[in-house]
Parts: structure tokens; sequence; C-alpha cells
């Protein structure tokens, strides 16, 4: 029924999407067939890594004594009703979506839209800095460990200022504790 009003009322027709894929997984797909050979082990590690963080997420979504917020951030700015405001006048400045969205509703009051700047964000890398958080640190057993190269973290009530459990792959079976400042 969707299928068809879109289609021929509205003359937009529905597929489902492509999947999304991380840089690494779009640059291997984009290698030639002889450089896929030395990167083919790194790769088949960097899938079954997907695959534990993909159970590991579902795990912790069973759990009721755990909050579990998964963000899907894509490049996309969704704007239901859009095509009717977009006929009447089209966009030319980001300031724009501000109206697309306020009349998005096709009854009763418009959206509020709380409009947010600049300096209504935090710059994290900033943050780091000023707390003295470091790219690369030092743990336990004295190895050197780059913050990039973290997949898990794990933080409880009791942990110590600044010190933090993680794993460097979902393989791992116990963590790591780590000064990272």
């Amino acid at each position: 029924m969707y299928a068809t009003i879109f289609k021929e009322e509205f003359n937009i027709s529905l597929h489902v999407p492509k999947k999304d894929l991380c840089d690494f997984c779009e640059g291997f797909c984009n290698t030639k067939e002889e450089e896929n050979i030395t990167l083919q082990e790194r790769c088949n590690r960097h899938i079954e890594e997907k695959k534990l963080c993909r159970l590991e997420k579902e795990s912790d979504k069973m759990c009721s004594d755990k909050v579990v917020t998964v963000f899907d951030i894509q490049a996309t700015l969704p704007c239901p009703q859009a095509t009717r405001f977009i006929r009447a006048s089209p966009i030319y400045v980001p300031d724009n979506y501000v109206t697309i969205v306020k009349q998005a509703k096709k009854n009763g009051n418009i959206f509020d839209v709380h409009e947010m700047y600049y300096t209504d964000f935090f710059d994290t890398k900033l943050l780091a800095k000023d707390l003295g958080v470091k790219d690369v640190f030092s743990n336990e057993d004295g190895e050197r460990v780059h913050i990039s190269g973290v997949s898990v973290v794990k933080t409880t009530k009791e942990d110590n200022y600044g010190q933090h459990d993680y794993k460097t792959s979902y393989t791992q079976e116990n963590f790591q504790t780590a000064n990272v400042l």
C-alpha cells in the first residue's frame, strides 16, 4: 500500500538501501585483486571483530541493569514532507532546513525547533588536552597502547581517577588496566 502511494502519487520509488561500510571495508572492496591477497588476513580479523562487537551489543541490550545507547550517524538529514516544501521554494542555505522541519507536521501546531550553534558544542579534543588525556599511554605491564586501538572500555563506580580497564580486541578474555592521564 505504501509503495503504491509513494510511487503513484508522489513519484518516489522505494528500495532496500545499501549497507553502510566502514572505511576499512570500503577500502578493501576498492583494492586491486593482487593487493587483496595481502590484506585478506587483516580483513578476516576485522570482520570477526565486527561480528563479536555486534554480539556484545545484543547481549548488553538484554541486560536489564544496563543502559545501551546506539547511534547511527549518517551524512543525511531526514526531512519528512520535505518534497512539498522543496517544490514551493528550493533550499539554498542550511538555515532553510529549520523551516522544513517546522512545517513537517501535517496537522496541529508546527514543530518547535531549538537551533544549536557552534558554542553549544564541546570540542572533545580540546577537553582531552585540558584533562591531560594522551593518545598513547602505558598499561599496567608497561606496554604502549594507542587509544585508537582500544575496542572496549569498562568503567565502574570504583575506578580510580584516570584508570580504565580496556581491551584492544573482542577476542581478549581479560581486561587490561591503563592510566590514561
